[in-house]
């Protein structure tokens, strides 16, 4: 099991309202994921995992935190996060080291993913196997579908008329405006948007070995009480 994870930041950036609006979005789907079966990659920052089942890992394929919890599934146990232990974590401030940590950390849970592909739908690992991996598989090229619907909508929409299509960078002008001010319903949706672009990204990179991660060195200082 692992502890449930609340970004940590005193910065009031872009970076860090788009971090805070889809962090909670996906804690939310472990909780939800945890109580039908398991959960991936999870956080392995702060994590409670019987010694036998910790496994060996590549350390230029993958996520730590998806090969464990892959490892700790295979072995017929399971992977869940407990909403009620938290552990706090300092987050990217700005939008450039936000984009390096997301497409990295994307295209290692990819390459978790696809070295585990043996597990889709098969019923020796539960409702894991049948319905939790195929749904988060679906989650993961999620851009490249995303991608082929943006153009086909703007093919459709400048079918019916250009003027519609030169609406379209409004939209995102007003989802990005939502955002810096902190507007929740707004904020999610450029954090969804953002996301996306890193996980396209991050399917992109994630057909090369990747070097070991280096630690990132952030300008500010929590303070804490």
């Amino acid at each position: 099991m692992y502890a449930r994870m609340m970004p940590m930041s005193t910065a009031k950036t872009a970076a860090v309202n788009i971090e805070g609006s889809y962090r909670n979005l996906w804690d939310d789907m472990f909780v939800a994921e945890s109580a039908i079966h398991s959960t991936f990659p999870g956080y392995t920052n702060f994590t409670l995992v019987r010694r036998s089942a910790f496994p060996t890992m590549p350390l230029d394929y993958g996520s730590s935190d998806g090969n464990i919890s892959f490892a700790i599934i295979r072995m017929g146990l399971r992977y869940v996060c407990v909403p009620t232990i938290l552990f706090y974590e300092p987050i990217a401030e700005s939008l450039r080291e936000q984009v390096r940590q997301k497409t990295r950390r994307a295209a290692r849970i990819i390459q978790s993913a696809r070295a585990n592909k043996d597990m889709l739908l098969d019923r020796k690992y539960g409702a894991f196997g049948k319905v939790i991996f195929p749904l988060r598989l679906l989650l993961l090229i999620s851009p490249v579908l995303s991608l082929l619907g943006c153009v086909a909508l703007l093919v459709a929409v400048a079918y019916v008329s250009i003027y519609w299509v030169l609406a379209m960078p409004l939209f995102l002008l007003v989802a990005y405006t939502g955002n810096r001010l902190g507007l929740s319903k707004l904020s999610l949706l450029w954090s969804l948007v953002v996301h996306q672009c890193y996980l396209l990204v991050g399917l992109l990179l994630s057909t090369r070995k990747r070097g070991v991660w280096k630690p990132v060195q952030r300008s500010s200082i929590i303070e804490t009480n």
